[in-house]
């Protein structure tokens, strides 16, 4: 793949970040002792505590992890990462 794979990328990764962190706007991260929660503890919340993510969706956006790992320290990523950064947002735009 390309930079320009990996900036479209990181487009989609910052949508689905804010969109799960907008789902959350009104929870207290305070309780849980988080200053600044991240993807990880998006995803936890709106499966484990509110239920709005079920365990499939949740399993995906875990796998999710790594790939944005990969592109936040700009390393290449396949196609079919890419793809898979796709299918999440798409899952994600469905809650």
């Amino acid at each position: 793949m390309t930079p320009k794979t990996n900036l479209e990328a990181y487009r989609i990764l910052y949508q689905i970040h804010n969109h799960l962190r907008d789902l959350l706007i009104d929870y207290n991260f305070a309780a849980l002792k988080l200053d600044r929660p991240g993807l990880t503890d998006y995803i936890y919340v709106l499966h484990k505590i509110k239920k709005v993510i079920d365990d499939d969706a949740a399993a995906d956006l875990y796998k999710l992890i790594p790939i944005r790992n990969k592109v936040c320290h700009m390393h290449l990523i396949t196609e079919s990462e890419l793809r898979f950064i796709v299918e999440c947002l798409n899952t994600i735009h469905s809650l």
